[in-house]
């Protein structure tokens, strides 16, 4: 028969291994936890620099933008300093490739430079409508004869 002692001590290396089972569980549980809260982090920061490529990519459209304005404003700025303005029509002039151009004032005033059309009479600008009359011009009357 076994005495109490042996089925205190079985009972207490039973209990001992079953702590010692639940402790390596525990340790395998938390291992799996940290690295889950690894992986966790891991994708956090996946996710943050991939917010940091396309606020960068933003930015480079924004830049390009910028460029493209910079290089717009300094061809009107040289485009402006070949013009000069014809007090006679109220139309801007340019020489272009030996002939007069003449551009729309009203358009000009909004930072576009529009060629305009010229017929016998006026200059027309085909953007904004605007005409200029040409003080040349002079209508011919017609002469109705009686018969």
């Amino acid at each position: 028969m076994e005495s109490i002692t042996t089925k205190a001590i079985a009972s207490a290396l039973g209990g001992i291994k079953s702590a010692i089972d639940i402790a390596t569980k525990l340790s395998e549980v938390s291992d799996a936890i940290k690295q889950a809260d690894l992986k966790l982090q891991l994708a956090e920061l996946v996710e943050k620099l991939a917010d940091a490529k396309i606020q960068l990519s933003k930015v480079k459209i924004e830049l390009n933008d910028k460029d493209e304005e910079i290089s717009d404003l300094k061809q009107l700025l040289k485009q402006n300093a070949e013009l000069k303005f014809n007090e006679n029509y109220g139309l801007y002039e340019a020489e272009k490739d030996g002939k007069t151009v003449r551009y729309c004032t009203k358009c000009h005033a909004e930072g576009k430079l529009i060629p305009v059309q010229e017929t016998a009479s006026r200059f027309e600008c085909k953007r904004c409508d605007q005409t200029y009359r040409r003080p040349e011009y002079v209508p011919q009357t017609r002469v109705i004869r009686g018969g």
